[in-house]
């Protein structure tokens, strides 16, 4: 089973374990904290996939690094599924996942939108509304700038692209003319 499938197991059986009235973002919060954690430390890594230490070392340090954390009980104890399975170093891509269960229980997603120059406040939040009114759904937006797109935005929304960019326009104007 590749990565991607497994890490999609591991979440959809962590979600099904929770609450109904479980604050799901919170629980994503302390997933992707303490994937950052591996993450961002080679020590960490090395120590948690080392099949040479034992399981109740390992144990032990992920007690204590999730009651250092503030980390929840029920994510503490997928935590240690997540380490009795071997499967901590997929512990990123479970968090994915993970999110994407959660989008699809609030009826949400994502869009990235690239654009020429930084958006204000007010112009996230009217781009935000505009695409939640297209798509039905709560619209949470990442903005990125890049200047060489000219002017106009390229939006991103799951696996559709809309390329409403400058830059693009002129492309496409230039091969008209050519043509």
């Amino acid at each position: 089973m590749n990565k991607s499938s497994l890490a999609r197991k591991f979440a959809r059986s962590y979600i099904d374990t929770l609450d109904e009235g479980a604050d799901l973002d919170s629980i994503y919060n302390e997933l992707t904290a303490i994937a950052e954690l591996f993450k961002g430390s080679d020590e960490v890594q090395k120590f948690f996939l080392n099949p040479g230490i034992p399981l109740e070392r390992k144990e032990n340090a992920l007690n204590e690094i999730t009651e250092k954390a503030g980390i929840s009980d029920i994510t503490k104890a997928f935590l240690i599924v997540l380490l009795k399975k071997r499967a901590l170093g997929i512990l990123n891509e479970i968090a994915e996942q993970f999110l994407s269960f959660v989008d699809l229980a609030k009826n949400r997603t994502r869009a990235e939108v690239i654009v020429a120059e930084a958006l204000d406040e007010n112009e996230k939040n009217f781009l935000s509304s505009k695409l939640s009114e297209i798509t039905g759904k709560e619209v949470i937006v990442k903005v990125s700038e890049d200047p060489s797109i000219i002017g106009g935005a390229i939006t991103k929304i799951g696996s559709l692209v809309v390329d409403g960019s400058i830059k693009t326009q002129l492309k496409i104007a230039e091969e008209k003319l050519l043509s």
